[in-house]
């Protein structure tokens, strides 16, 4: 059996790694500290493969506070006591999904042949 002390710090040191927790799997994924939130996004959205939805960022929440949202280039920090990091999804931002935006923006041919009904009308 492993020996688990191995992983975690002592108090004085920085934990040797951080875990967020995804809504989508139910898994927790594990990335060094200092992981930009972009990275651990992409490998999360490669483990989930077809599965929607999609992991659009990062977060650190905590009971009682305002989330903490991560952008692609911030590094991925343990804020402590209560805190934890944990993903955000496209179907949380109404709107964002893939198959949305293509309901929302019609494809060109379309317009063309709406327009061309129109003028022969």
């Amino acid at each position: 059996m492993a020996n688990n002390s191995s992983l975690e710090a002592s108090p004085s040191e920085p934990p040797l790694f951080l875990e967020v927790f995804c809504e989508v799997s139910g898994k927790e994924y594990r990335f060094t500290t200092g992981t930009k939130a972009k990275f651990a996004v992409s490998v999360i959205n490669k483990k989930l493969g077809s599965l929607k939805p999609r992991v659009v960022f990062i977060e650190a929440a905590k009971d009682g506070e305002e989330p903490i949202s991560f952008g692609d280039d911030a590094c991925l920090v343990n804020y402590g006591l209560g805190w934890k990091l944990k993903t955000v999804v496209d179907s949380d931002f109404p709107g964002t999904e893939k198959n949305n935006l293509q309901q929302q923006f019609p494809s060109v041919i379309s317009m063309v042949i709406s327009l061309t009904l129109l003028v022969t009308s």
